[in-house]
C-alpha cells in the first residue's frame, strides 16, 4: 500500500463529515487535507485508544521526533511521507503539527476546565492551527479569513463538545468549564454517571442551551468574518460548517438528550448538505429544513464517523466555512480612541468583522506603553516586556497582521534563571509533571523545601486555584519555605502583576498561576521580543489596517465625546460607538460627563512606576537572555535582559524596575547609578569589561497597584460606548495579554448590541 492509498483509507474508513467535503476538491487539495487529515487522525487515536497514560505520552514523543525527521526528509510514517510533498506548496510547518500534538496532549494533561477562558485555550490548540491549516489548503487571497477559521473552529469545536458530553463522560472528561457548571448548580458528578438516572433536568437544559448560544453566535461570528474574495474557495469548509450546525440543531431538538446517547446525521444526509452548500452561489449560511423528500438523518448511530482528530472531528477545521446562520454582515462605523496594545487589538479585530474603523492616538506612532522610543540609537523601547505561551489571543492576532512570532519572538520553557546560579526550570512535557520536576530539580534547595512547595501547590489546585479575595501573595505564602518565596512566588509576582507580594492580590496571582504554569503544554513558555516592541506587533498592525482602508490619525488628541441617540461623536465625526482604549486617565477624562461612576472607578486607581536602566558592558554575555536579582534596600532591578542574545545588540542590558514608586522618589540619576552599583556586584562573575551607564526610562503610570479586591472599572461605560485596556475588570493583572483581550472583548460587545439592534435577538435571527 502506497503512503497516497493509507492516507485515503484512514480517511474514508473514519466516516467524517469532513471527508464529504474533501470529495469537491481538486485533486493536489484533495490529496493534501487528506493527509493531513490522516495525520491528525493518527495524534488523536494516541489518545482515544492507548489506556496507559506514559504509553500514550511516549507515543507522543515518538510521534514529535518523527515531525522533526520528516522536515528533514526524513519521514517513516506513510502518513508524514504522503503530507510532505504538499508542505511547501501549502505552508504547512512543522510548528503546525507540533501544535496538533500539543492539542492531544492536553487531553492527557488535564479531564476539566476551570472556566472558558481556559476551554478555549484547549479549542485554540486544538482546532486554531488545524484550521489555519485546512484554510491554506482551500485556498485563500485574504489574511482575515486566518481569524474566520480560528472562530469557525471554535464554533464547530464546541458543537462536538455538546454533542460528546456523555461519551467524554465515559471517558472521565468534562469539558464544559466547571464556573459555568457552577452557575447552573449542576454537579460534575452527576455529569459523569454511566447509568441511569441521567442528569437531565432543568438545570441540565439551562446549562445546554447556554452552551448552544454560545456555538451559535460563533457560527454568526465567523461567517461575518470570511471575506468574500475567499468564500469560493473556503466552500469544502462551509459544507463542514452547516453539516455540523445541522448536527447542533438537531442536539438542540432533542433537549439536549446527549447524556446517554450520541446524535449523529448519517451519511446520506451528510453528503446531501455537502451538495447543496456546493450548489449555493456564496455557500450559504446553516441549512434550511431539507424540502420534502429529501434525505433525512437520525439521531443514535449512524454516520458519527469516531472522535476524529482534534479538531477535524471535535471542532472541525477552523479552515471552514461560515454556517452563520444566514445573517449578512452588518457594518458598523466605530471610533476607536488609543493606539496602543488594546486600541490597536480593537481596531483589528473590528475590521476583521468587517467593520469600518477611525482610530486616534495622540502620539505619532503605534504601541502606547509598549512600543520603541522615538530617537534612541540603537532602538530601544520604553520598558521591557516578556509574552509567554499562553497570551493565546496576542498571538492570534499577531498571525492575522502577518508578524511572524516563530521569527520576531525567542521561545524557550520558563526558566527563573539568578545571577547568583538559582535556577527553577520548566523542562518541556506536562504542565504539573513539569512543575514537579522542576521543583524537585532545584538546585540549592533543601529537600523539605521542595516537597513543602509542592503540597502547597497540590493545596491551590485542589481549591481549583481560589482563594479569598482580600488575601496578598505574602499572606499566601507565609507557610511556604523561604526559599520558595525568594526563589519563585516573588519574583513571578513582580514578574506578573507588577505589585510587590506583601501588596498583591493572591487570588490575581493563582489565576496567573493555573493558566501560566498548569492550563496547557507551552502555556508557561517564556516569549522574549527578538525586535524591539514597536516592530514586534504595533507596527503591523497600523500597516494591515491601513492596507484595508481604516481611517489611523496619528499625533490626534480627542477632546470631547457627544452622545448621539444612536451612537457618537468623537471630535467632528459621527459613529455607531465608540471604544476608549487610551490610558485610564485619559478615558476618564472623556467618560467623565457620561459616566461618572465609571469615571470615579478609573480614577481610583493606583498607579505604578516602571523604571528601565540600560547599561553597557563590551563583550559580555549572560548564561541566560533573561536573569532575575535579587533586590531590595540599594539594589532596584528585579531582571535584566541581555539584548545581545535577544536583539542583536551586544553588550547592551536592560534592567528593570517594576514598582518603582519608591526610586522615581529618588530620582532617575540615582536609580541608574544605584543600578550600575547592582550590576557590578550582582554580575561581576560574568562581566568582560566595565559597567556604564547608556539611557534610562520611566513609565510614570506604566501600571496599577493589583492588590486585594480592587474594584476595576467595568468595560461597558455608556450604550454603544465601551472602554478597552489592561486595568479593564478581568481575571488577569496588567499585561499585554489582558489589554489585547480588552479590546477583542469591547469590538465583539459593540458588534452583538449593533446586530441585536438591527435585527433582533440572535433566536429570532436564527
Amino acid at each position: 500500500m502506497t503512503p497516497e492509498q493509507y492516507v485515503q483509507d484512514k480517511a474514508a474508513r473514519s466516516g467524517s463529515s469532513f471527508y464529504y467535503a474533501f470529495l469537491f476538491l481538486n485533486p493536489p487539495r484533495r490529496a493534501a487535507i487528506t493527509a493531513f487529515y490522516a495525520f491528525c487522525r493518527e495524534i488523536d487515536d494516541v489518545v482515544d485508544e492507548v489506556h496507559d497514560p506514559a504509553v500514550a505520552a511516549s507515543k507522543l514523543s515518538w510521534w514529535r521526533a518523527e515531525v522533526g525527521a520528516a522536515f528533514d526528509g526524513r519521514a517513516s510514517h506513510p502518513a508524514l511521507q504522503a503530507l510532505m510533498p504538499h508542505a511547501a506548496a501549502f505552508g504547512i510547518g512543522p510548528a503546525h503539527l507540533a501544535a496538533v500534538i500539543d492539542g492531544c496532549q492536553m487531553d492527557l494533561d488535564q479531564t476539566r476546565y476551570l472556566d472558558f477562558p481556559a476551554l478555549e485555550l484547549y479549542c485554540h490548540r486544538v482546532a486554531g492551527v488545524v484550521g489555519e491549516v485546512s484554510a491554506n489548503i482551500f485556498g485563500r487571497s485574504d489574511a482575515a479569513t486566518i481569524a474566520y477559521a480560528h472562530r469557525l473552529g471554535l464554533a464547530m469545536q464546541l458543537t462536538n463538545i455538546i454533542r460528546d458530553v456523555g461519551d467524554d463522560a465515559r471517558r472521565g472528561r468534562v469539558y464544559l468549564p466547571l464556573s459555568e457548571l457552577r452557575q447552573f448548580d449542576v454537579k460534575a458528578h452527576e455529569l459523569l454517571r454511566t447509568t441511569a438516572p441521567y442528569a437531565y433536568g432543568e438545570r441540565f437544559d439551562a446549562l445546554m442551551r447556554f452552551q448552544a448560544e454560545r456555538a451559535h453566535r460563533c457560527y454568526d461570528e465567523a461567517l461575518a468574518l470570511l471575506p468574500d474574495a475567499d468564500r469560493q474557495a473556503q466552500k469544502p469548509g462551509l459544507m463542514m460548517a452547516n453539516i455540523y450546525r445541522t448536527l447542533l440543531r438537531e442536539i438542540e431538538s432533542s433537549g439536549f438528550q446527549v447524556l446517554h446517547q450520541r446524535i449523529a446525521l448519517t451519511p446520506l444526509r451528510k453528503l446531501w448538505i455537502a451538495m447543496r452548500t456546493n450548489w449555493q452561489p456564496r455557500g450559504g449560511g446553516a441549512p434550511r429544513p431539507a424540502p420534502a423528500g429529501a434525505p433525512r438523518g437520525g439521531r443514535g448511530g449512524g454516520g458519527g464517523g469516531g472522535r476524529g482528530p482534534p479538531a477535524l472531528s471535535r471542532g472541525g477545521p477552523g479552515g471552514g466555512g461560515g454556517g452563520g446562520g444566514g445573517r449578512a454582515p452588518l457594518k458598523m462605523h466605530l471610533a476607536v480612541v488609543g493606539g496602543g496594545w488594546a486600541g490597536l487589538a480593537a481596531a483589528v479585530e473590528a475590521v476583521a468583522f468587517g467593520h469600518e474603523v477611525t482610530l486616534y492616538e495622540m502620539a505619532r506612532r503605534p504601541g502606547g506603553r509598549a512600543r520603541r522610543v522615538d530617537g534612541a540609537e540603537p532602538a530601544l523601547d520604553n520598558g521591557q516586556h516578556i509574552l509567554i505561551g499562553a497570551y493565546t489571543e496576542t498571538l492570534r492576532l499577531m498571525s492575522l497582521v502577518g508578524a511572524d512570532a516563530d521569527r520576531l519572538l525567542w521561545r524557550r520553557p520558563l526558566a527563573l534563571a539568578f545571577a547568583d546560579g538559582a535556577a527553577l526550570v520548566l523542562p518541556a512535557g506536562a504542565p504539573r509533571l513539569a512543575f514537579a520536576r522542576a521543583v524537585l530539580g532545584c538546585r540549592g534547595w533543601p529537600w523539605r523545601d521542595r516537597w513543602r512547595l509542592l503540597l502547597a501547590a497540590a493545596g491551590w489546585a485542589r481549591d481549583g486555584f481560589r482563594c479569598d479575595n482580600g488575601l496578598t501573595v505574602a499572606e499566601l505564602a507565609r507557610d511556604l519555605p523561604a526559599s520558595a518565596r525568594a526563589d519563585l512566588i516573588e519574583p513571578l509576582c513582580i514578574a506578573a502583576l507588577n505589585t510587590p507580594a506583601a501588596q498583591a492580590s493572591a487570588s490575581v496571582f493563582l489565576r496567573v498561576l493555573h493558566d501560566a504554569l498548569f492550563a496547557g503544554r507551552g502555556s508557561a513558555d517564556l516569549l522574549l521580543p527578538r525586535v524591539d516592541l514597536s516592530a514586534l506587533w504595533p507596527d503591523a498592525a497600523a500597516h494591515w489596517l491601513a492596507q484595508r482602508g481604516a481611517t489611523l490619525r496619528w499625533g490626534e488628541r480627542v477632546m470631547q465625546l457627544e452622545a448621539l441617540a444612536t451612537g457618537w461623536r468623537v471630535g467632528s465625526a459621527s459613529f455607531d460607538g465608540a471604544i476608549l482604549a487610551a490610558s485610564s486617565v485619559e478615558a476618564a477624562r472623556l467618560a467623565q460627563d457620561h459616566a461618572p461612576a465609571w469615571t470615579a472607578s478609573a480614577r481610583a486607581l493606583r498607579h505604578e512606576p516602571i523604571v528601565t536602566v540600560v547599561l553597557s558592558s563590551a563583550g559580555t554575555r549572560l548564561p541566560q537572555p533573561m536573569l532575575a536579582l535579587r533586590h531590595g534596600g540599594s539594589a532596584p532591578a528585579q531582571f535584566v535582559f541581555d539584548l545581545g542574545q535577544l536583539r542583536g545588540l551586544p553588550g547592551l542590558f536592560a534592567f528593570v524596575i517594576s514598582g518603582a514608586g519608591e526610586w522615581v522618589a529618588r530620582g532617575l540619576q540615582a536609580t541608574a547609578h544605584a543600578t550600575l552599583e547592582q550590576a557590578r556586584a550582582a554580575l561581576a562573575a560574568h562581566a568582560a569589561g566595565p559597567w556604564a551607564e547608556v539611557r534610562s526610562f520611566t513609565e510614570k503610570r506604566a501600571t496599577f497597584l493589583c492588590t486585594p479586591g480592587l474594584a476595576r472599572p467595568p468595560a461597558a461605560i455608556a450604550p454603544r460606548l465601551m472602554a478597552a485596556g489592561d486595568y479593564i475588570a478581568g481575571p488577569y493583572p496588567a499585561t499585554l495579554e489582558g489589554a489585547v483581550r480588552s479590546g477583542i472583548a469591547a469590538v465583539r460587545a459593540l458588534d452583538a448590541a449593533f446586530s441585536g439592534a438591527r435585527t433582533g435577538p440572535p433566536a429570532a435571527r436564527r
